[in-house]
């Protein structure tokens, strides 16, 4: 009865859509210890797909212009409880930003632009990640992050090309370059063709005063599809 009164009210104003994956099972993994024991288990983050909860919602500002947001949270199967040690509630993104027929300039916690271009020929379709972790993507908010904090990225798709660009800001005192981010990427879909290509380069650290050191990533890739395989 609540989800179906705000969908109600929310419809009047906005389009606002609840979406979620809920993957769920008992896994025994083996050799989890010096002994070599294994050990049967059901609480997980996900292994097909990670779990998650989202809220997605656009409203139309008229003259091609649009505000939109999107909140996602991830959770344990076995526990419940959130799937970062870290206790954030959207850890898997919390962003809002303007869109039109230019593209779209969003804000907040979100995937990185490597990370996006990276998913048009990533092999396992960003799947079983708590097996097979995505290459160059350990996750965390540091250098090999997944997304990343005070995020400003701007995407935009024009026939089979989408461009992107971020900028994510270090917010250290005295300094607007250390700890801060940026990258731009590219990529290409036409029928069963896929390609991209990104750059990214980071300087760390955490005060102004501190020594700190740039991380480069590059990524180049493609996938094409033929019967059912894809390579």
């Amino acid at each position: 009865t609540v989800l179906g009164a705000f969908a109600g009210v929310a419809s009047a104003q906005t389009s606002v859509t609840i979406y979620g994956s809920f993957d769920g099972g008992v896994r025994s993994p083996t050799n989890v210890d010096a002994a070599g024991n294994s050990k049967l288990t059901v609480g997980s983050n996900g292994t097909y797909y990670s779990n998650r909860l989202g809220f997605k919602g656009v409203e139309d500002l008229g003259g091609g212009l649009n505000a939109h947001f999107a909140l996602e949270t991830g959770f344990n199967t076995g526990t419940g409880g959130l799937d970062n040690p870290a206790g954030r509630l959207f850890n898997r993104g919390a962003s809002v930003g303007l869109g039109g027929t230019w593209g779209s300039i969003d804000f907040g916690h979100q995937y990185t632009t490597v990370f996006k271009t990276m998913a048009a020929y990533d092999p396992l379709g960003y799947k079983y990640t708590g097996i097979a972790p995505v290459v160059g993507m350990s996750g965390g908010t540091g250098n090999n992050a997944a997304r990343f904090d005070n995020d400003i990225q701007y995407t935009g798709t024009f026939g089979p090309m989408t461009a992107r660009a971020e900028l994510a800001l270090g917010e250290v005192a005295g300094s607007s370059s250390v700890n801060s981010a940026q990258s731009v990427g590219l990529n290409y879909a036409e029928g069963p063709l896929a390609l991209g290509a990104a750059y990214l380069q980071r300087k760390d650290g955490t005060t102004a005063s501190a020594a700190t050191f740039d991380y480069k990533n590059y990524t180049l890739g493609g996938a094409y599809k033929f019967g059912p395989a894809r390579v």
